[in-house]
């Protein structure tokens, strides 16, 4: 699996395991931890 272009990492591949109710950021796919704003690129997240 490819990288994102910020040099963070990809959300899991469909159908790779990823833990239940993981969350990632919508425009960067970094895992979100139930952080208001996204670590990797700063989106504002739910």
């Amino acid at each position: 699996m490819a990288a994102n272009m910020m040099g963070g990492t990809a959300a899991p591949a469909a159908g790779a395991a990823a833990p239940a109710g993981a969350k990632f950021c919508p425009n960067c796919g970094t895992p979100t931890n139930g952080a208001k704003f996204c670590s990797n690129c700063g989106t504002q997240l739910g």
